[in-house]
């Protein structure tokens, strides 16, 4: 037996078990878990694999969404490119919906529901190793970004740039900056400025050009609202948190995690 049938068998007895534990949860008339995917890759101080499991702001943020309606959360790392498809197959019921453009729910699969409140904003910016060259346009160089991400693909079509790898997680990126293999990274000044503490590096000159940022909602799939009718009262908790603009609150204590699994 491969890794590969090894992990697909460990995966159905992961989503079975799940199952049964909702069902008992809500037999014995207790609230449910809810299973949140977030895009695997990602690093502090957003959502990162400790020992203990998956944790990091967003995860935080959407337990406090969830908190008011009495439901946990299990947060589990999945490929982006096919936490849609997990949603679609009843494997999930929350996801986090970014944008770099304006929402438009008709851009999204249609068992997918999308609360209109922001629950985040992430501006974006190119980063380089010492200062931004002097006279070398941006087309021309070497730029390093995480992989299967829509906005940096949109990104790389505006700025037209020629020379764009893509790489398995913020980390890997970081660390091609470091020593020198991309002459410049598209990230997020809370990961850069997390990945610093943690290898304990200066950090990265940004360019001084408004590349835009990343929108973030909360989504939940349409099946589990037919199942728990929590679709308004997420929205409601959404608007809530929007209004009381606590994400850099809730960005703070995950800056440079204890321990971080590699």
């Amino acid at each position: 037996m491969n890794f590969r049938q090894i992990k697909k068998i460990s995966l159905g007895i992961f989503w079975t078990s799940l199952a049964f534990v909702q069902a008992c949860m809500a037999s014995n008339g207790a609230m449910p878990t809810l299973l949140y995917h977030h895009e695997s890759g990602s690093s502090a101080p957003f959502a990162y694999a400790t020992p203990k499991g998956v944790v990091g702001a967003i995860p935080d943020i959407v337990r406090h969404l969830l908190q008011p309606m009495g439901y946990q959360l299990l947060v589990y790392h999945t490929p982006e490119g096919r936490i849609y498809s997990e949603m679609s197959a009843g494997r999930g019921d929350l996801l986090l919906v970014t944008t770099q453009k304006g929402l438009n729910v008709d851009d999204y699969p249609s068992n997918i529901l999308i609360c209109p409140s922001v629950i985040g904003r992430i501006p974006v910016g190119l980063y380089f190793l010492a200062k931004p060259p002097v006279g070398k346009p941006i087309a021309g160089m070497h730029i390093g970004a995480i992989r299967l991400a829509s906005f940096k693909r949109s990104m790389a079509r505006e700025f037209q740039f020629k020379n764009l790898t893509r790489f398995g997680s913020h980390e890997q990126v970081f660390k091609a900056l470091m020593t020198g293999r991309i002459d410049a990274a598209i990230l997020d000044p809370y990961t850069i400025k997390s990945l610093s503490l943690i290898h304990q590096r200066p950090l990265p000159s940004r360019l001084d050009a408004n590349l835009g940022g990343v929108t973030a909602y909360i989504g939940l799939s349409k099946a589990t609202e037919e199942r728990y009718g929590i679709f308004d009262e997420l929205c409601r908790q959404a608007a809530i948190w929007e209004a009381q603009g606590r994400f850099p609150e809730f960005l703070v204590p995950h800056l440079q995690p204890v321990v971080q699994s590699q």
